[in-house]
């Protein structure tokens, strides 16, 4: 529809050759992040295989795992491949689908290059590779503040660094380019709105695709109590988005800077748990809090310099 492809238009376009996996190969920081929620992964995965246990399900329906903001699903892989030898541990009978969700302007070539091993990678491998059978892939064009899996449909679900992007963006952020870094209260209060009705969309509609029992991990770029976020932290007196900002400015000039800004918000813990309030639209939709921690994903490069 046209209100989609207005959505999903300019954010996060793909760069490097198509089907070159070139996200993957350029993004280390993501393999942190993913790694670091192998415990709730796993956590949330024994509770979705014992709600099939429960439901009689178990070793026979269709396991479903979802994949959201995947990308070029690289980042990924190494979980999912956990994941799906997990449950084939756990219920060897069943079938196995992973389903993959981004933008239809996502480097989709990527996607099945990757999942499929045609695109081999020694730190990236496949769960395709043979080592598990019955297991399919599936992909979904579809934006996540939409319905994109039948109701009712996926036993897990997953996503990393991808659901602080907007629908929209607000305002216009006067003094920098994300507002996580800007001074200016009234373009903070508009994106703290527009986010929070954001996430409480994506909830609901990921409530509605779970099966019962179904479980989703989410991690999310975040500002923590001490005022960190991504490219700004205690480790280094320097920080990422004032220094575009200031790039910017002198690159394109003070017109040019105040039309430009990230359409993405970098939500507190408190309000990526607000919509779990007793008698939210989240809680009776039949969505729970399992847990919700922020932490810091040290950052790889810089690790790499002061080695």
């Amino acid at each position: 529809s046209l209100k989609r492809a207005a959505e999903a238009a300019g954010k996060h376009v793909p760069w490097g050759g198509l089907g070159a996996g070139t996200y993957t190969s350029s993004t280390k920081g993501c393999f942190d992040v993913i790694a670091r929620t192998q415990p709730l992964v796993k956590s949330a995965l024994a509770r979705a295989l014992a709600a099939r246990e429960s439901a009689g399900v178990a070793n026979a329906a269709p396991f479903a795992i979802a994949d959201f903001g995947t990308a070029d699903a690289g980042t990924s892989l190494p979980l999912m491949r956990a994941i799906v030898a997990s449950v084939r541990e756990a219920e060897p009978e069943a079938p196995v689908v992973v389903h993959y969700e981004d933008q239809a302007l996502n480097d989709w070539q990527s996607v099945f290059q990757l999942t499929s091993g045609a695109l081999p990678s020694p730190s990236v491998p496949t769960y395709m590779d043979g080592s598990v059978g019955n297991v399919y892939v599936l992909a979904s064009g579809a934006s996540f503040y939409e319905r994109c899996f039948a109701p009712g449909s996926i036993d897990l679900a997953f996503c990393a660094t991808a659901m602080h992007w907007l629908t929209d963006v607000p305002c216009g952020v006067p003094d920098a380019l994300h507002s996580a870094c800007s001074a200016d209260a009234a373009a903070r209060e508009a994106f703290a709105a527009q986010a929070a009705a954001d996430w409480e969309a994506i909830l609901l509609q990921r409530a509605a695709e779970l099966k019962p029992g179904g479980q989703l991990v989410v991690a999310n770029f975040a500002t923590d109590g001490e005022g960190q976020y991504l490219g700004t932290s205690r480790r280094v007196a320097q920080a990422m988005h004032p220094t575009f900002s200031e790039l910017w400015l002198e690159v394109a000039g003070e017109e040019v800077h105040r039309a430009t800004n990230f359409p993405n918000e970098y939500r507190s813990l408190e309000a990526c748990t607000a919509p779990f309030a007793a008698d939210s639209a989240v809680t009776a939709a039949g969505l729970r809090l399992e847990s919700a921690e922020c932490d810091l994903v040290e950052c790889p490069f810089l690790n790499e310099w002061r080695a």
